[in-house]
């Protein structure tokens, strides 16, 4: 019974935390993972673009790259 209190206590704070945001990419993302980001968006011929390219496809991204 403790055990089965505990778990339910457990999932009732975690449907009460805040979902998680969207990632945002920066810099620090590789090309790879900019890609599958960009075609998981929508965007298309992202396999021809530099990371510069990939990261100015996204008005958010912080220019530190």
């Amino acid at each position: 019974a403790r055990r089965i209190a505990a778990t339910e206590a457990a999932v009732a704070a975690l449907a009460d935390a805040p979902a998680p945001a969207d990632p945002v990419p920066d810099g620090t993302w590789t090309v790879v993972r900019l890609r599958s980001f960009a075609r998981s968006r929508g965007f298309t011929a992202v396999s021809r673009k530099r990371k510069q390219e990939l990261l100015d496809l996204f008005p958010e991204t912080p220019r530190d790259a």
